[in-house]
């Protein structure tokens, strides 16, 4: 009975010894889970911080170079400004020509009416889209059904009837809609056809006016010249003329532009570490001598504009003013003065 006993109790500590084993096992199996959880989570962690600082860097790069762009851009728009200053009278010599009488007379252009939309009549009804069918196989043989396809086809008549009266009445208000239509475009096109004709009536008495040297047509029309030369975008574009037929002398006032049409800055560039766009200042002298040019480009062009577009050499001489120093101080400030002769147009 004792050895018995010693035996069972063997077996129960034996079991025992085997539960603690398990409950080791698996309590180390949860330290190395948790482990793996915690590894894996710092990975993550460490993954999505590199990912942050690489966006924030692609960011700042691309901040950087949008501002750098920025900056090149206002640099090329101040060049171009630059650059038109400097055309100024090339470009009156090689454009195009200034306003004459005969580049101002106007001539019609006939339009010719869309009749589409007016002109192409909707399908006509068609009795096969009403007609019932007819009956068919057996009932056919026997008589079947014909009283009710008969009745059908009454119906069908009256349908297709009134359609064709529809689709007739849309036909003549179609007809109609075009008739009027041409009527308005005759009637557009010869009142289009009177204001080119009064017009072109009107510039022919100005311009025998302008032959015959009346001051009000000689100032009207070198007038129009000014007014249609093209200037870049800030140019002032005032003027007032006046005309000494017994001399033939033209008086021209002009507004001439301000320094500050010269733009102050010859570039911009934009400083990476201080997160901020530098103007680069253009030396005052290099502004002096551009807005000089300007001036003297200004004047010369007036000047060619008056004396090209007098072919019937009414104007014998030319002498500008500033007109903003003449409203200032009440005597003219004289800008360029000279007498250009007959002989010297050319030149």
């Amino acid at each position: 009975m004792a050895e018995e006993s010693q035996g069972r109790g063997k077996q129960v500590a034996q079991r025992g010894s085997g539960r603690g084993n398990d409950y080791q096992r698996h309590q180390q199996a949860l330290r190395r889970a948790q482990e793996q959880r915690a590894r894996q989570a710092e990975r993550e962690r460490k993954a999505a911080e590199t990912a942050s600082k690489r966006q924030e860097r692609e960011r700042k790069a691309a901040y950087q170079e949008q501002q750098a762009e920025q900056a090149q851009v206002r640099t090329i728009g101040v060049e171009h400004e630059v650059e038109l200053l400097g055309q100024l009278l090339r470009n009156a010599l090689v454009g195009d020509p200034p306003t004459t009488f005969e580049r101002r007379r106007r001539t019609h252009t006939p339009k010719k009416l869309d009749e589409r939309p007016w002109s192409r009549p909707e399908p006509s009804p068609r009795w096969e889209e009403f007609a019932p069918p007819e009956p068919g196989g057996l009932a056919a043989l026997l008589g079947l059904g014909r009283k009710r396809y008969e009745a059908e086809v009454v119906e069908a008549r009256v349908r297709f009837g009134e359609a064709q009266e529809r689709h007739r009445r849309a036909g003549e208000k179609r007809l109609a809609t075009l008739e009027r239509k041409r009527a308005e475009h005759r009637e557009a096109e010869a009142q289009a056809i009177d204001e080119v004709a009064t017009f072109n009536g009107k510039l022919d008495e100005e311009r025998e006016a302008y032959r015959a040297g009346e001051p009000a047509a000689v100032e009207a029309h070198l007038g129009a010249v000014l007014d249609a030369s093209e200037y870049p975008l800030g140019f002032p574009h005032e003027h007032r003329i006046a005309f000494r037929p017994a001399t033939g002398d033209v008086l021209v006032e002009i507004h001439l532009p301000p320094e500050a049409i010269v733009p102050t800055a010859r570039g911009y560039r934009y400083v990476k570490n201080r997160d901020e766009t530098t103007v680069l200042p253009r030396p005052e002298k290099e502004r002096k001598e551009i807005y000089a040019s300007v001036l003297a480009q200004v004047a010369l062009r007036t000047v060619h504009e008056v004396l090209t577009s007098d072919p019937d050499r009414i104007v014998r001489s030319c002498c500008l003013f500033d007109l903003e120093r003449c409203a200032s101080n009440g005597s003219p400030d004289r800008v360029v003065a000279g007498r250009w002769a007959h002989t010297d147009r050319a030149s």
